[in-house]
């Protein structure tokens, strides 16, 4: 793992050179001659987007100026030409302050001083991640024909002539990487299709979240023989009339397809690791009523079916 330290600071605003004399605080610019113009002090300065090594300044200039100076005591006097500057190669858990002026030839404003920021402290992104995690619990949801119905609504309510919907657990082995990119294991993931039975590589974006998306084409059949519609009480608060005027109904086919899985994880909170499971497909049905059968022509012309759980990872003992 590597460990590296930031130990100067570079600017990546636009610089120039050529345009302004001697830029050091204390000393003055050439003598204006009589046609100089006055320029006005920056305002409004302002800090953004501070990292454990880099930072953003900003300011309101004025429009006579061709560059301004950005002065940081002991580390270094910088040109730009425009009203910001971004920082790299700060130290963390370190706090700066700078000073900015607006300059032309011959002619400088006072040197304006802008808020003190201090660095964020650096937690190497790697390491918050390694070890072995598992899931603890479930919470989710299952939108089907435009509505959502919370889990529990299906897991509460699934007689022996429907298949087991399973969520099953999730443990990973996160291992070492390299910048920005971590390896996780799937020694278990027990949702059926070609989920990853080996490494996958998680890019890191800079808020310590990883996700990937991988594409199914998965068909499951969730009755196993004719089940009434009465026996499935979360079908009438999805499709309304069509099912809660006819309880007695036979269903004799209900088939998922799915399309995708996406798979968010982070960033790290302490002992977890938030975790949310999308999974998008389709479904069809059919029951043994001509009528209703109709109606779900109708209802399921266009119908997707969307998945959503989200859990937590947490650290296992060793």
């Amino acid at each position: 793992m590597r460990n590296i330290k930031h130990l100067s600071l570079v600017a990546f605003a636009a610089i120039a050179f050529a345009a302004c004399s001697d830029n050091t605080p204390g000393k003055d610019p050439e003598k204006p001659d009589e046609t100089d113009v006055v320029l006005k002090a920056p305002s409004n300065l302002q800090v953004h987007s501070v990292t454990h090594n880099s930072a953003i300044v900003t300011w309101e200039g004025d429009t006579n100026a061709l560059c301004y100076d950005i002065f940081i005591p002991n580390v270094d006097t910088l040109e730009v030409l425009s009203t910001s500057c971004g920082f790299s190669r700060l130290q963390q858990n370190t706090t700066y302050s700078w000073q900015v002026r607006a300059r032309r030839e011959g002619s400088a404003s006072d040197f304006v001083a802008g808020p003190t920021f201090t660095t964020e402290s650096y937690n190497e992104t790697i390491a918050a991640w390694i070890g072995e995690w598992s899931n603890k619990g479930w919470n989710g949801s299952i939108t089907l024909f435009g509505t959502e119905v919370p889990y529990s609504e299906f897991s509460n309510f699934m007689p022996d002539t429907l298949n087991p919907v399973q969520l099953g657990t999730i443990d990973l082995k996160i291992e070492d990487g390299s910048d920005g990119v971590i390896d996780v294991t799937f020694p278990s993931l027990a949702l059926a299709g070609p989920f990853p039975t080996g490494k996958v590589s998680f890019p890191l974006d800079g808020e310590n979240r990883a996700a990937f998306e991988q594409p199914l084409s998965n068909t499951f059949p969730l009755v196993r023989e004719p089940v009434k519609v009465n026996d499935l009480p979360f079908l009438s608060g999805i499709g309304g009339d069509i099912f809660s005027n006819y309880g007695d109904v036979h269903i004799t086919t209900f088939d998922v397809t799915l399309t995708k899985l996406t798979i968010a994880l982070g960033p790290p909170a302490g002992d977890s690791i938030p975790l949310l499971i999308t999974i998008d497909g389709t479904s069809s049905m059919a029951t043994d009523d001509p009528l209703v059968n109709f109606a779900l022509q109708l209802l399921m012309a266009n119908n997707t079916l969307k998945i959503k759980v989200s859990s937590a990872l947490y650290r296992k003992e060793e």
